[in-house]
């Protein structure tokens, strides 16, 4: 049998030759740094571009290092590093000949190798409902309809300093809530979403109280309540735990299952991360949507989260 001591990590780095030596006290020095063979080539003791990859290779027989991802360069880190602490993010090149640019992306290796947030995060919220007469109560006080679609834009309203909502009425009836929270997506957890719920019946507050002051008889109590808001569409995915540097890029592409998807870097103040997500288009009210992302109910019973389905 093969003893522990001679598969010990002292044991392996001993049977390294010279040169991969210093290499590997080089990655040492830096357990969070991610290389490539051009690293090890400008060392301040210069190696050629052949011997460079036979060190690699002789660290990997050794099981010192790992692969990280693979771009133009194939990038490697510690054996024990822990990827979540990875400080130096991977820079993505681009390639091509003259004036012709290609951006040569691993997405595979590059997915596995980024860590990620805990919680999928949702933007882009578009929420619609119908609430009868307000269209031309409002029409009627001099709000602007557009001359293409004939929609009224009521306004904006802020939640925090990267999430508004946009209030539009429709002539047929229909109210559309539209919230963008793109460079600040809203976490799927029972307390964002309570604060999104209470975000958005403040704004239809406001729209009540101005309707009420045009037209004092109106109904308040036969329009829908917030909770019963479909949900038309979302953004729906994950941000990068780490940041992200090189070219940005932008891929979309259908799943098997039909829905659209979409990979691209996405840039807040001077931070970028890598970001996935799938655009959905749900169809159900906040109520159900909220109990299926949450997992508080199969949605088959008729508890309070699903009575109405």
């Amino acid at each position: 049998m093969k003893s522990h001591d001679n598969d010990s990590l002292e044991h392996r780095e001993g049977l390294l030759s010279p040169a991969a030596k210093k290499a590997y006290d080089w990655i040492k020095s830096d357990s969070t740094r991610p290389f490539c063979s051009k690293d090890i080539t400008e060392l301040p003791k210069k190696c050629s571009k052949g011997s460079a990859r036979n060190i690699i290779l002789e660290l990997k027989s050794q099981r010192l290092i790992k692969p990280y991802c693979r771009d133009i360069f194939a990038f490697y880190i510690l054996e024990s590093a822990d990827t979540s602490a990875i400080k130096k993010p991977v820079t993505l090149s681009y390639m091509g000949v003259k004036c012709i640019k290609r951006l040569e992306i691993n997405f595979a290796d590059l997915l596995e190798s980024l860590p990620w947030e805990e919680l999928c995060r949702v933007h882009h919220i578009h929420l619609t409902f119908y609430a009868e007469n307000l269209y031309q109560l409002f029409l009627s006080k001099g709000y602007v309809a557009s001359k293409s679609s004939k929609d009224i834009k009521f306004g904006e309203f802020t939640w925090s300093k990267y999430r508004f909502a946009t209030v539009v009425f429709h002539c047929n009836g229909k109210v559309s809530f539209l919230l963008d929270s793109s460079n600040c997506p809203i976490e799927s957890s029972a307390d964002n979403f309570i604060c999104m719920a209470t975000f958005l019946e403040t704004c239809w507050d406001i729209v009540l109280s101005r309707a009420k002051g045009y037209d004092a008889s109106l109904n308040i109590a036969s329009l829908p309540k917030v909770e019963d808001w479909v949900i038309v569409q979302w953004h729906y995915g994950r941000d990068s735990a780490q940041e992200f540097s090189g070219e940005r890029f932008n891929i979309t592409f259908k799943m098997w299952c039909g829905l659209l998807a979409r990979i691209y870097v996405h840039r807040q103040d001077k931070i970028r991360k890598l970001r996935v997500e799938v655009i959905q288009k749900p169809a159900k009210t906040l109520r159900q949507v909220t109990a299926e992302v949450l997992n508080l109910c199969c949605c088959r019973c008729k508890c309070k989260w699903c009575s109405k389905l």
